[in-house]
């Protein structure tokens, strides 16, 4: 059973790691993400210990408050008309000029995404790492560092598109209700000032 697992969790962090990477739609690139995360969670389960049992609760936590935050960013960006939501990764290029905080926000989350310190991705992933460590899986916790580099790139896409593409179009809007803007101000602030 035990190796079941550790192939599953192998196979889940490196195909969403190296699949995503060419990737230009939003839902694809989302989807290539969940599957890499939940191989991070599955090295919790196969650690099997009370420190990875915590840190699949903390990862699982973060990952989604990651998320709402993340989703509440697209729904509130939307393209030439009011109906057109963004569907691809170009779509950020008017971003930093148009709405240069809501680009910055969108900066953070996606490097707490990538794992980048001192971020609470980064604190979610250091935990998962450890529980591996601890329990002499070093072999996978090596394969998760690299694979969790890898990934970073294709989250890093979205800054390189939202502040270094240029952009000749300026018909996008964002519209954010008093919800989004509560969900993202709020779990802006946790991402960023978890580690305190």
């Amino acid at each position: 059973m035990k190796s079941l697992l550790v192939f599953s969790c192998i196979l889940s962090i490196i195909i969403s790691s190296f699949a995503a990477i060419n990737q230009r739609h939003i839902k694809r690139i989302l989807a290539y993400s969940g599957i890499g995360h939940i191989g991070y969670i599955l090295i919790g389960f196969i650690a099997g210990t009370i420190e990875g049992i915590e840190a699949i609760f903390l990862y699982t936590f973060i990952y989604m408050v990651m998320n709402i935050s993340f989703f509440a960013l697209l729904m509130s960006i939307y393209g030439q008309g009011k109906e057109e939501r963004i569907r691809f990764l170009t779509d950020f290029k008017f971003l930093a000029k148009s709405n240069p905080v809501i680009a910055a926000v969108f900066a953070m989350l996606v490097l707490s995404l990538a794992g980048v310190p001192p971020l609470a991705g980064f604190i979610s992933k250091l935990y998962i790492f450890i529980a591996a460590v601890n329990v002499q899986l070093y072999f996978l916790a090596i394969i998760a560092i690299v694979t969790s580099c890898v990934g970073a790139y294709y989250y890093i896409r979205f800054i390189k598109v939202m502040y270094f593409e240029k952009n000749t179009e300026w018909n996008n809007q964002i519209i954010i209700n008093k919800e989004n803007s509560l969900i993202i101000s709020y779990s802006t602030l946790y991402i960023m000032f978890f580690f305190m």
